[in-house]
């Protein structure tokens, strides 16, 4: 008898921290969903306000939406900050974390790519305005255009590493809801 109340209760405990993982398990769903829904939100914004100043080639427009969207992400971050995963859901957290330090540097090297070239037409008026000629102001080009290559592959580095985080979160998204019965997941409809 002894031995079946230790085997019933050993069961009980087994099942008691499988329901509490699982409902630690619900409430970072619950609160992890939101930040994944509004940074896929802040995307769309992003490119809705970026699309026409591109149209109008205005560049210190962009430049000034890529630098509101840089404080956007760090204010994201700050929020994911305040959330505790549980372990069971360290790497979609961190694959969260990821992708909104990529959206981040994204915004920052479009910023800095678009502050040089600000800089560079300014420099190309003034010279321009002191009757420059073509020659110098074709010199002072080749001289000062910043490195294209190096600045494709860190944007190419970011992108990728995006493509990569996005799909661990995705996946890991999957796997913590196969972990929640499913009458639980009615709060947490939101796919990542």
């Amino acid at each position: 008898m002894k031995r079946r109340w230790s085997l019933v209760c050993l069961l009980l405990l087994f099942l008691g921290g499988q329901v509490a993982a699982q409902e630690e398990v619900v409430t970072y769903l619950n609160v992890s969903e939101p930040v994944i829904s509004q940074m896929q939100s802040n995307i769309r914004d992003f490119l809705n306000e970026v699309q026409p100043l591109r149209e109008q080639k205005d560049i210190a427009g962009v430049k000034k939406v890529a630098d509101k969207y840089i404080l956007i992400w760090d204010d994201q971050l700050d929020k994911l900050a305040q959330i505790t995963p549980p372990a069971e859901a360290e790497t979609h957290y961190q694959a969260l974390k990821r992708l909104l330090e990529l959206q981040r540097e994204s915004n920052q090297i479009m910023s800095e790519t678009l502050a040089q070239r600000l800089v560079l037409l300014m420099q190309i008026q003034k010279m321009q305005n002191e009757g420059a000629t073509e020659d110098e102001i074709k010199e002072f080009l080749a001289t000062n255009t910043p490195d294209k290559a190096s600045l494709l592959e860190r944007a190419t580095a970011v992108s990728t590493a995006t493509k990569e985080a996005d799909q661990t979160l995705k996946e890991e998204h999957q796997r913590l809801r196969s972990l929640v019965p499913d009458e639980a997941e009615g709060d947490t409809d939101q796919e990542g």
